[in-house]
């Protein structure tokens, strides 16, 4: 495959001639999901053109230096992230909105957009809210407000790589838009993230070169030959002249495919996909393979990162990737394993993106899900667990619950160490902050059996002060001193106790630990059961030596005069399970069992 040339050859499978783009739309019109998304849309429209003229501005800059070295942004789904935080703020400061987006090429160039070009001089103020600084200053924007927080200035650099949502709730943003509800983000009729770029990549009217129109047109008059036109953005990692984690192979795309065909309508014809990748071996092997039901394709256009490449690769294969992008947003439907260039471009056409787990296609869970989006929500909410990392070690410990996470975190919360903490589930964290998969990343688990013990006695027989509020008074079929053989059953046989509807306390473990493949994330996971010797491993990988553990539980049955310092139920757990008890949990943690090989 030859990646030399942009577009000839754009489509694999097939030659392409040349279509007249006379008629054709690039860009999906805004679609609305609510009343309240189009009042919202039209109020940021309207409030963006009446801060034009104002003298006191937020520029939005992609040119980021420290000690004259460049510094990543991001690529250009991150770009655009932040370049939504960054509008919010200018509405938010009641200035007017500019950009500094220079390279690898000005935006300009491939955009028709209403915002003034400026080049940032260097010696502007800055407001800096790039991964760890996003994390440590979002306290003071929440407390002091956005107008306060902004340096009093004519012209303010923002730098920023992700949708800081937490800014639809300050009162700046809010009085803004008087008829409309910020709070509550993904609920229906309300402003979500998807929703907010959404009505911002509208803004953006895409000005294809010749070669670009041809490659878009092709697509738009091919697609009429089929039923439906899928998406799917497929990243690897290992496909371009920059190093990334390696998230996905070439091999998976067979398991890709065999699962989008089984989510297709019966008797419906065939469908057309497209596959968008990082990878050449991924695009070879896609067109070595067949299925009845779908024709698919990919291009041959440059592979680049559009922060990382430098050259004419970066400028070509940058806008290469701007072009794709479009084309995913006139798919029908699109798909991803994870990335957020895909997220970017179904929110263009504000349409769902579905996202496939190849460790799910391969292992399905042992309880099914019945409504398929309150799983996704209530998932995400369980994986909501402690996590904390330090820039300065290089280090990120990702909190298991009831796996000794609060002595853990106690200790890393020392003045040894410089951290920040966080909650969002794992994925979506290296999702936003791809720097740190190249941390030290390290947790602990424990011996399922032992661990829902454990829940069992801390949250229902002799539950804590919290444990009624967050546990018991959220489940109608919990009541305190439940029998431990009832809630066995609960956790296992309940569609309450499963990992999407139930607690993260009995979430099962691997999942916290899991990126958006099914891929387990730690370089190192240790083990309760061993935790003195296993932490100070740890430790000693990130630089520390002689740390000791506290232990904090003393009166849930830590034994302080143990060298092992085990839980009392890790000795006689056994006691409290029957056969049919042990099975239940074999059954119900089977993916755990396995991953970290225990046994009863």
């Amino acid at each position: 495959m030859d990646e030399s040339s942009l577009l000839e050859n754009i489509f694999q499978y097939r030659p392409i001639n040349p279509v007249s783009a006379k008629g054709l739309e690039f860009q999906p019109d805004i679609r609305f999901t609510s009343s309240n998304h189009e009042i919202f849309h039209n109020s940021l429209l309207s409030i963006l053109h009446n801060n034009s003229s104002k003298n006191k501005s937020i520029v939005f800059s992609t040119n980021r230096f420290e000690n004259g070295k460049r510094r990543l942004i991001g690529g250009f789904a991150d770009r655009f992230k932040g370049l939504a935080s960054a509008i919010m703020w200018s509405i938010g400061a009641n200035r007017s909105f500019k950009l500094d987006w220079t390279h690898p090429f000005q935006l300009d160039e491939i955009y028709d957009f209403p915002f003034q070009q400026i080049e940032n001089r260097g010696e502007m103020p800055t407001i800096d809210l790039i991964d760890r600084n996003r994390v440590e200053s979002l306290p003071s924007i929440i407390e002091r407000g956005i107008i306060d927080f902004t340096p009093v200035e004519d012209e303010i650099i923002f730098h920023c790589n992700s949708v800081i949502m937490d800014l639809l709730k300050l009162e700046e943003i809010r009085k803004k838009f008087p008829d409309v509800d910020l709070d509550q983000e993904g609920q229906p009729g309300q402003i979500g993230q998807q929703e907010l770029m959404a009505s911002i990549l509208s803004i953006f009217r895409i000005l294809p070169n010749e070669n670009e129109t041809n490659f878009l047109s092709s697509f738009i008059s091919l697609k009429k030959e089929f039923s439906s036109t899928i998406g799917l953005q497929f990243r690897t990692g290992g496909g371009g002249e920059w190093r990334d984690p390696e998230w996905g192979s070439p091999q998976d795309i067979p398991a890709l495919i065999e699962e989008i065909a089984t989510k297709l309508p019966q008797k419906n014809g065939q469908s057309l996909l497209y596959l968008a990748t990082d990878s050449k071996e991924a695009k070879e092997t896609l067109l070595q393979f067949s299925h009845p039901r779908l024709k698919m394709i990919c291009s041959n256009g440059p592979i680049a990162h559009m922060d990382r490449s430098t050259g004419d690769l970066a400028i070509q294969g940058s806008r290469f990737a701007i072009v794709e992008n479009h084309l995913l947003s006139n798919c029908d439907k699109i798909y991803t394993v994870r990335g957020g260039f895909a997220k970017l471009a179904s929110c263009r056409a504000n349409m769902p993106l579905t996202r496939i787990s190849l460790k799910k296609i391969k292992s399905p869970k042992s309880i099914p899900v019945v409504n398929k989006k309150k799983r996704n929500i209530m998932l995400q909410n369980n994986l909501m667990s402690e996590k904390l990392y330090s820039t300065e070690h290089k280090f990120l410990y990702i909190g298991v619950p009831k796996a000794a996470t609060r002595s853990i975190l106690s200790v890393l919360r020392s003045n040894e160490f410089t951290t920040s903490e966080f909650n969002e589930p794992i994925s979506n964290h290296l999702e936003e902050n791809p720097s740190h998969n190249d941390f030290f990343i390290f947790s602990f688990v424990r011996n399922p059996w032992s661990r829902i013990l454990s829940t069992w006695k801390n949250k229902i027989a002799n539950p804590n002060e919290e444990a009624p509020r967050v546990i018991i008074d959220r489940f109608e079929e919990l009541y305190y001193k439940m029998p431990f053989e009832e809630f066995v059953d609960f956790v296992c046989n309940s569609e309450s106790g499963n990992d999407e509807l139930g607690d993260r306390h009995w979430t099962s473990q691997h999942l916290f630990l899991e990126d958006n493949q099914g891929n387990l994330v730690p370089d190192y996971i240790g083990r309760l059961e061993n935790l003195e010797q296993d932490f100070s491993y740890a430790l000693s990988k990130i630089g520390f030596d002689n740390v000791s553990l506290p232990w904090l539980n003393t009166r849930r049955g830590w034994s302080s005069d143990s060298k092992s310092m085990k839980a009392d139920s890790d000795f006689y757990y056994r006691e409290f399970y029957s056969t049919d008890l042990e099975r239940m949990i074999s059954e119900r943690y089977k993916e755990d069992i396995s991953y970290f090989n225990y046994e009863f």
